[in-house]
């Protein structure tokens, strides 16, 4: 490892960092925040759900107070009708839970809190629809 890291620092040019010293990644929090929904779904979910869903920030909103909450909303997507039941649970229990979950961890990460309100859409065969895909917040 050593000598590989050594002969690699030597071949790259010096030049400033591309990112911050403090940056976690180069990902958007609405991105960070759909795939947080989506880790919590597929978590609760197991083998019931497949791994076709997506998740899609529709509005995100800053408070404009400094003590305010983050307003967003997100829509998660399942390839079939049957999906859709297994996804909000019984009387919302699973949607709710999966709601909850999520909201911690996106409050943790952007440091304030957040109001979250999930939604759940079939869009049949969604994977291979580019224009849907093309919408998609995936930056």
């Amino acid at each position: 490892t050593e000598a590989l890291l050594s002969s690699l620092f030597g071949a790259v040019p010096a030049g400033p960092p591309l990112f911050p010293e403090d940056a976690l990644t180069d990902r958007s929090m609405r991105f960070l925040a759909a795939e947080l929904v989506r880790e919590q779904l597929l978590e609760r979910t197991r083998e019931e759900l497949p791994y076709s869903t997506a998740v899609v920030i529709d509005t995100w909103v800053e408070p404009e107070e400094p003590d305010g909450q983050i307003e967003i909303t997100a829509t998660i997507y399942v390839d079939k009708e049957t999906h859709k039941p297994i996804v909000i649970g019984k009387g919302g229990q699973m949607l709710r839970a999966v709601g909850t979950a999520a909201r911690h961890q996106i409050a943790d990460l952007a440091g304030q809190s957040v109001d979250l309100r999930l939604w759940v859409k079939v869009r049949p065969q969604w994977r291979e629809k580019a224009a849907f895909l093309d919408s998609m917040e995936i930056t």
